[in-house]
């Protein structure tokens, strides 16, 4: 009976190990008018990786409150562009480490 408990505690502990150091990281951030600061919703977000590591590309949206968010990404530098229709709006290299704040985008409107 000791020895199958040993075993259960043994591989709830990798279980766990496993989760906390495999599992990539979140990052968060939202779009905000800069008169008004309310978010902006519906725009497009686009996080691409290095092109040494392989062009990859996640997109999302921004919510009802101009957040958005993109699970299971790496630490590293990125490019973030966030886009209404065809029209880049903001672009910027990000670099993400675990640590950060939610990234906080500032976008002025254009005077008619």
């Amino acid at each position: 009976m000791k020895n199958i408990f040993k075993y259960i505690v043994t591989v709830f502990l990798l279980g766990v190990i496993t989760c906390v150091y495999g599992m990539d990281k979140v990052f968060e951030g939202g779009v905000y008018d800069a008169i008004s600061n309310s978010g902006i919703s519906g725009l497009t977000i686009k996080l691409t990786t290095p092109k040494s590591k392989g062009p990859q590309q996640q997109i999302t949206t921004t919510d009802e409150k101009g957040e958005f968010i993109f699970d299971d990404v790496k630490n590293g530098k990125y490019m973030l562009e966030v886009c209404q229709g065809l029209t880049i709006l903001h672009r910027s290299v990000v670099e993400i480490d675990g640590n950060a704040m939610p990234f906080r985008i500032l976008l002025k409107r254009k005077r008619q």
